[in-house]
């Protein structure tokens, strides 16, 4: 009988590294949504039309993409986009933000003259390391039309982040907003 040890230790050593995949994700979401709306009673959708301030802005790269990962889940989530008397308008926003991020750790250890004795002694005390990094938020509203002139009233709202890597390419930034808007669409409609 052949020994079916190492063949555990492959099934072991590729569940971790799942789980470690898994765990390593950049992506955090966040969704808070009005339990009073029927979700399933949507069914087309439309961009909420710019305000004419931004129409003077330029349409950056990041927004393009997110517009198209959007339009992309929705299709897939069976959403049609209309083009006119939609049951929901979408829209977003996207910005970066620096993070910094101050941890100490105390493995300084050497000697020094101390003011409240005489002579050396020894010294244990905390090295603290600074990292920069930067984080990209997009946020995701879905809002519904007014009725006889009532404004327009926020029904779901979806924030994701993921850390910003200035050295990706266009195709690695593509992923990484599709896996974002993914996320935050996973447990959509409400239930």
């Amino acid at each position: 009988m052949p020994d079916r040890f190492p063949l555990r230790c492959l099934g072991f050593v590729l569940l971790l590294a799942s789980l470690v995949l898994v765990a390593c994700s950049g992506v955090r979401v966040a969704r808070d949504y009005d339990p009073t709306v029927d979700f399933s009673a949507l069914s087309g959708w439309q961009w909420l039309p710019r305000q004419e301030s931004d129409l003077t802005k330029p349409y950056d790269l990041t927004a393009r993409r997110v517009e198209k990962a959007i339009g992309e889940e929705l299709a897939a989530k069976g959403y049609a986009q209309v083009q006119d008397n939609p049951d929901f308008y979408v829209t977003f926003r996207t910005r970066i933000e620096e993070e910094v991020n101050v941890d100490f750790f105390y493995d300084s250890f050497g000697y020094m003259h101390g003011p409240w004795w005489a002579g050396y002694g020894p010294v244990w005390g905390p090295r603290p390391v600074v990292t920069e990094t930067e984080k990209a938020i997009i946020v995701v509203d879905l809002v519904q039309p007014g009725q006889a002139g009532a404004p327009r009233e926020l029904v779901w709202r979806g924030i994701a982040s993921y850390f910003w890597d200035d050295g990706a390419s266009p195709a690695e930034r593509m992923d990484v907003v599709r896996e974002a808007i993914q996320k935050l669409f996973e447990d959509f409609p409400p239930s």
